[in-house]
Parts: structure tokens; C-alpha cells; sequence
């Protein structure tokens, strides 16, 4: 991936410039030491199934490699599944990549569910499977 190309991208997603039609604009949340921002998380419906109003996704959730096991990403997480009781969601979703390892297993300590459903997600003309997980969301409230 392009990095400037990525980062021009989330900085329009974050001002609210980017629109998926048919789907609300996410939530967008951030995590910040010494006035830098280390790690971000957008959510809001599914996607995949828009008119599924009881559904929500985690859209996507980075988190910066230095602040890896510092608390960011469950915060980010605990902040993605408040937002989405508030929108009355009764299950969430997300797609991971497949090799990616350490997001899957922090996704799976945090409570999500790897449901075997796969989908291609294209990079720059590569073509690499994304996986689905899912998690109740009033179970965890």
C-alpha cells in the first residue's frame, strides 16, 4: 500500500469527506499520548447488509506498533462496542486479513468469533482473503 496514498484516505474518512452510499457515516474514535494519535477505530452498520439495522461493523482499528499492548486497542474496542449499543446493534461484525495473526488473536480475546466466511479484498491488483468475525454486542454490555 501506498502510505501517503492511505494516509490522504483516512484523513478524508476522518473529516467525514468520504460517503458509502446507502450506509450512515461511522463513528470515528481515537486514542492519543503526548498530543499524538496512536491509534483509531471506525464503526458504524454492516456494510455488507445496510438494511440490517441490528447489525453493526468495526470498520476498521489500527493502532501504532509502539503502542502494541499499552491499552490502546481496548480502549479503541471498548469504545467501538459502546457505539454500537448506542445504535442499538445486536450483533457486529469485521473483516480481518487472513495472515494477519496478531489482529485475529486480538480480536478473539476481545471476544469475537471467527465465523469461516471469506472474502477477497484487493491491494494494488494483488487479490488477499479477508476473513469474517462477529460478536453479539448486548451479551457484552
Amino acid at each position: 500500500m501506498d502510505l501517503a496514498e492511505r494516509t490522504d484516505l483516512w484523513r478524508s474518512i476522518l473529516a467525514g469527506e468520504v460517503d458509502v452510499p446507502g450506509v450512515p457515516k461511522p463513528a470515528d474514535f481515537v486514542v492519543e499520548r503526548n498530543e499524538q494519535v496512536v491509534g483509531f477505530a471506525d464503526v458504524g452498520r454492516f456494510r455488507d447488509e445496510p438494511e440490517r439495522l441490528e447489525a453493526g461493523e468495526l470498520w476498521a482499528m489500527y493502532v501504532a506498533p509502539s503502542e502494541w499492548g499499552n491499552g490502546a486497542g481496548p480502549a479503541l474496542m471498548e469504545a467501538t462496542i459502546d457505539e454500537l449499543a448506542r445504535l442499538s446493534c445486536t450483533v457486529a461484525y469485521l473483516w480481518v486479513l487472513e495472515e494477519n495473526p496478531r489482529a485475529r488473536r486480538f480480536y478473539e480475546r476481545s471476544g469475537w468469533t471467527n465465523d469461516n466466511i471469506t472474502k477477497p479484498f484487493e491491494i494494488n491488483g494483488v487479490s488477499i482473503a479477508e476473513i469474517r468475525y462477529s460478536t453479539p454486542v448486548s451479551d457484552r454490555q
